[in-house]
């Protein structure tokens, strides 16, 4: 790694995780960026996942100690998600290289489709219930 690479990092990483605690999606900025530096698309993705788990150990307990989680219901819903997650890490490391980069294009080409159009619907919405009605002008 040349020395402009932890500059970027780092800045690269305070915004993701911001990011991806507020509302999620910063891998749509993280994974294409450790790609861009020279990691490999799993090694970027392994990477990634790190990162991520560190920043859901670090909002749990944020919101936790303010009062804003029911833990028996969280980890219920993570245990759900844990045979996915383990069956996708085996995946992910067992797939040919070509195919996983083709996979990898594919999910993030969905996921900033999805983003797109969550966030055109939310400001539609902001449009529709927020605008003032217009009066209509007099003419005379």
């Amino acid at each position: 790694m040349e020395l402009w690479h932890f500059p970027l990092l780092a800045i690269a990483g305070i915004a993701v995780g911001f990011l991806n605690v507020m509302a999620g999606g910063g891998s749509l900025i993280s994974l294409p960026l450790l790609i861009f530096l020279g990691l490999d698309p799993a090694m970027a993705n392994g990477t990634n996942r790190v990162a991520i788990l560190v920043q859901n150990i670090t909002a749990v307990s944020s919101f936790r100690s303010r009062g804003y989680s029911e833990m028996r219901h969280s980890l219920g819903l993570a245990l759900c998600t844990v045979p996915g997650a383990v069956a996708g890490a085996f995946a992910a490391v067992a797939v040919d290289p070509t195919l996983f980069k083709r996979i990898l294009g594919a999910g993030e080409y969905t996921e900033k489709e999805q983003a797109f159009l969550r966030r055109f619907r939310f400001y539609r919405s902001l449009w529709i219930f927020n605008r003032k009605p217009s009066l209509p002008k007099d003419r005379g």
